[in-house]
């Protein structure tokens, strides 16, 4: 599975890019948002989600662990895919949608393309609670940072989905301490998911 890139933008669209990465060029789907800031001859380095389904494999890219991480959250609300999930970064900063879920702002959800009124409401209902509050535009969650990201990562390639793996982890590391590392926050996230 395919977690990271570095690389040279190569070519951009208005919803994908293609990142060379020592001569084999990966087509990357990214929030507008992120690509409105890069440029092509730009090297840079996409944190990515592989989206593998029986006819195609895809490849969504990232600024950082936190905001793809936020990103497996949003698609494990059901009847938000990948493609959907990403219209909603591209239309609002992690920011905004941690504060429009928490205070049950439809209105504000449904400037994402393709979030209507019932998808929106959805959002807030599945994901109320569940997501934290960012500073700024920035995404700091807690279970983002080195070892605990590749867990994240880790749980969420196994099957589990995005908040449940979130909380075994979160538990796992006020058993395990924040110095942990990663088969010791594995074994004891999966350890949390057992009971």
């Amino acid at each position: 599975m395919i977690h990271l890139l570095s690389g040279t933008v190569a070519l951009m669209d208005e919803d994908y890019l293609v990142l060379d990465v020592q001569g084999v060029g990966y087509e990357v789907f990214a929030p507008s948002r992120l690509l409105a800031k890069l440029a092509v001859g730009e090297v840079t380095r996409l944190f990515i989600y592989t989206h593998v389904r029986e006819d195609h494999i895809h490849l969504y890219g990232f600024a950082d662990a936190a905001e793809r991480a936020l990103f497996l959250t949003l698609t494990s609300v059901s009847g938000v895919g990948a493609r959907m999930a990403t219209a909603l970064l591209s239309a609002l900063s992690a920011d905004e949608i941690a504060r429009a879920v928490g205070s049950g702002d439809v209105a504000t959800l449904t400037r994402a393309n393709g979030v209507g009124k019932k998808l929106a409401e959805r959002l807030v209902l599945e994901l109320k609670g569940k997501l934290p509050t960012f500073p700024g535009a920035a995404m700091a969650a807690p279970v983002a940072k080195g070892a605990h990201a590749d867990v994240l990562s880790a749980l969420q390639n196994m099957g589990f989905k995005g908040q449940q793996a979130q909380q075994a982890l979160a538990n796992a590391m006020q058993k395990a301490g924040e110095g942990a590392e990663f088969g010791q926050l594995l074994k004891a996230s999966l350890q949390e998911l057992r009971t």
